[in-house]
């Protein structure tokens, strides 16, 4: 950890807070070792004897909440209540009751160790709700650009009271797409941590109902998710209701590639190996490991340039070519829907149910190709 502080909870319940800058390993549940930085450990019955160990010993708790201090060759351990059992390396096991602290050097020697302040999680978590409601405040008054932009047909930034009363309002100023009618989900916190803040999909009738009129050129689409799992063959991001002649279509496929098309005909020669479409997928971006975590995605389809640009929070994923035989110059798309899809052709549910495990918070849809600056500009003006 270079700088900053991290919590990080542990499979056997142990909660740690770690101080930047630091160098320690998590070799099990039950176990880390610290080679430099200040640790904070919270340690439930369940996990008693749970232990950390540095260069000249180790810590192994005995039913506390403790911290250890190690840099410039020497360790310090810090109870902070209850107690834990020091065993320096080629010295006495020593027991050290709350409020008391102890010491050793590289070379062996016990040294002084004075009582000191280390971070918990309760003002950890004070210092993060700060931060990002400062990030938040700073994020919406810089919002307001973007929803003047003569570009932005649609944007939905979602407020605790936009779920409870299933509207969520088109912000776009000069945007001529309807607000969003929310059907089934249901409210989740969002990512500053607001707890009603985005739009949770995980109920399988879940969506919000949109009209977007018009014709255009080109489009970016943009979102914040969070994505608990890909359970689907196809995870919806924004789907018109069918899949007729101009009509995109936005999602995620079971693998963690972000697929997108336009599609070019309604009328196609399987034989002579025409398609109904091109579909531009990323390569795979997400896997279990993200799960929980808030994620910026979005898609740029520029006709003009003659390519189709997938990005990850603020970076470029993948940038294909459109293929002459598959350009579509006027986009439609009428009545979507936001994570589902409206209207499925088919009925298999491995094909027609599309639903999102997981929440949105934020969706613009510009009738314009934004450059690779601008989406960076906005992942760094909106993350967290």
């Amino acid at each position: 950890l270079e700088r900053g502080l991290a919590q990080i909870d542990l499979f056997s319940g142990v909660s740690l807070v770690v101080e930047g800058a630091a160098e320690f390993a998590v070799l099990s549940p039950m176990e880390v070792v610290v080679q430099s930085g200040r640790v904070r450990a919270r340690v439930p019955q369940p996990a008693h004897g749970f232990r950390i160990t540095t260069d000249v010993g180790e810590v192994v708790d005995l039913g506390t909440e403790f911290a250890v201090d190690v840099s410039d060759g020497k360790s310090e351990v810090h109870v902070l209540d209850g107690e834990v059992e020091w065993r320096p390396r080629g010295g006495q096991a020593q027991r050290v009751l709350g409020g008391q602290a102890v010491g050793r050097s590289d070379t062996g020697d016990s040294i002084e160790a004075p009582t000191r302040e280390f971070v918990g999680i309760e003002q950890l978590r004070d210092l993060v709700r700060d931060a990002r409601s400062n990030r938040l405040a700073e994020w919406r008054e810089k919002s307001r650009l973007y929803r003047d932009d003569p570009r932005m047909l649609l944007y939905y930034q979602v407020m605790p009271e936009d779920v409870a009363g299933r509207r969520i309002p088109n912000l776009a100023g000069q945007g001529a797409a309807s607000d969003g009618a929310v059907v089934a989900a249901m409210p989740s916190p969002d990512r500053w941590g607001q707890p009603a803040g985005a739009i949770d999909f995980s109920p399988a009738g879940s969506r919000v109902r949109v009209t977007v009129p018009g014709v255009h050129r080109s489009l970016t689409l943009l979102c914040w998710v969070k994505i608990n799992s890909l359970d689907r063959w196809y995870n919806s991001l924004f789907l018109t209701d069918g899949h007729e002649q101009g009509e995109p279509h936005w999602q995620i496929m079971d693998d963690g590639r972000l697929f997108f098309s336009v599609k070019k005909r309604d009328v196609f020669d399987l034989s002579k190996g025409e398609r109904d479409k091109h579909i531009y997928y990323s390569p795979p971006f997400w896997t279990p490991e993200l799960s929980g975590r808030w994620l910026m995605i979005a898609t740029v389809y520029d006709p003009d340039a003659m390519q189709v640009t997938h990005y990850l929070n603020g970076e470029v994923l993948s940038t294909e070519a459109i293929p002459q035989e598959y350009l579509v110059e006027e986009v439609r798309i009428g009545n979507a829907s936001l994570c589902n899809w409206g209207l499925p052709e088919r009925n298999q549910p491995r094909f027609a149910v599309r639903n999102l495990n997981g929440s949105l918070d934020e969706f613009m849809l510009f009738g314009a190709a934004l450059s690779a600056e601008e989406i960076q500009q906005i992942y760094e003006f909106s993350r967290p």
